[in-house]
C-alpha cells in the first residue's frame, strides 16, 4: 500500500479501520511548510487521544545558540568514536545511483519525488516543525535523538481531531 504523505487523500489512501495509537515516519527529503502544516493536522485526525508521531528526518540546522553547540558536541564525540568512518546519507545514495543493479530503483524512486509537489528540500529547523505539531494539536513535542542534521522527533496528541470521510485539512 502507498500514499504520498500531505496529499489531499493520503490518509484515506492507507484506509485505517480506527484510529492510530502511533505512527513512524522517515522522511528523504525535507518539505517545505505547506506539506508538513497539512500532514500534521491529518495525523492530528488519524490519531486518538495521546497517540504518538515519530518522525525520522535530516532536518535544517538550528539558528546559532544551544542546539549548535549541542550539535558540535555530538559531532566531536561521534569523531572520538569514529563514527563518521561509514557512510553519511548522501554518501549511501550516491553508491546505491552508481550500482547497475539499483538503476530501476534509483529511476522509480526520482519519478516518484517529482510526481509529489514539495519534494524540494526546505530550511526548516527542528524547533519549526514542533511550533507546526503544537498547532495541529500535539501537546508535548520535540527531538529525542539527533545526530548531526538527522533527528527523531517526537510527538503526543493532546485531543484527537475530527473524524471525517474525506480526510481533507
Amino acid at each position: 500500500m502507498e500514499a504520498a504523505i500531505g496529499s489531499e487523500t493520503w490518509i484515506g489512501d492507507l484506509g485505517p479501520a480506527r484510529p492510530a495509537d502511533a505512527v513512524v515516519s522517515t522522511t528523504p527529503h525535507r518539505p517545505p511548510e505547506p506539506l508538513p502544516r497539512r500532514a500534521y493536522r491529518q495525523l492530528g485526525e488519524l490519531l486518538r487521544s495521546g497517540g504518538a508521531l515519530v518522525d525520522g528526518e535530516h532536518f535544517a540546522p538550528e539558528p546559532a545558540g544551544p542546539s549548535e553547540i549541542r550539535a558540535r558536541i555530538g559531532r566531536l564525540h561521534a569523531e572520538r568514536r569514529r563514527a563518521f568512518d561509514h557512510e553519511d546519507w548522501d554518501e549511501w545514495w550516491s553508491a546505491v545511483a552508481d550500482d547497475p543493479a539499483f538503476a530501476e530503483l534509483v529511476a522509480e524512486r526520482r519519478r516518484r519525488a517529482a510526481a509529489v509537489p514539495g519534494t524540494k528540500d526546505s530550511n526548516l529547523p527542528p524547533s519549526h516543525h514542533v511550533r507546526l505539531l503544537r498547532a495541529a494539536g500535539f501537546g508535548q513535542a520535540g527531538s529525542v535523538w539527533q545526530f548531526d542534521s538527522s533527528h527523531a522527533l517526537v510527538a503526543v496528541l493532546l485531543t484527537a481531531g475530527p473524524r471525517t470521510a474525506t480526510r481533507v485539512a
